[in-house]
């Protein structure tokens, strides 16, 4: 009778180490799993940024860094000689500004026969992306 008791002892403890080993394996798969989700929200956030910047800086170019023609082709608004342009979770131009997830500033500085934007590109208080570019008008 003593030696059945002790083989249920055995396979009770044997159990309660592989239920041990099998949370603590579940617990660091968990964590690698919200890891990689964060990593590719990051990563998501950053190639919309970087897309968006570049679209801009083309549309920078081809209205010869004329504020109100940017602001008109990006869905933007002016704010004194700067463009603001925001936009929703999905990377579309929000129709008002609390729709806004993601915000777009062009800061724009004339100097001489040299025009500069400055793109920046904030979710919140936080930077994703900023860009700068240049071009040389006639006047």
């Amino acid at each position: 009778m003593r030696r059945k008791a002790s083989k249920t002892k055995m396979f009770l403890l044997e159990f309660i180490i592989i239920i041990l080993f099998f949370s603590l394996a579940a617990t660091v798969c968990v964590r690698i799993f919200v890891n990689a989700k964060m990593v590719s929200a990051q990563s998501s956030r950053l190639t919309g940024a970087v897309l968006k910047a570049q679209e801009a800086a083309e549309t920078f170019k081809s209205v010869d860094g004329d504020a109100g023609r940017l602001a008109g082709k990006l869905n933007g608004i002016m704010d004194d000689q700067n463009v603001v342009v925001f936009y929703d979770t999905e990377w579309n131009p929000a129709k008002e500004q609390s729709d806004g997830v993601y915000r777009m500033e062009i800061r724009l500085e004339k100097e001489q026969n040299l025009i500069t934007a400055s793109i920046l590109i904030d979710h919140g208080q936080e930077e994703i992306y900023s860009l700068k570019i240049q071009k040389a008008t006639d006047a």
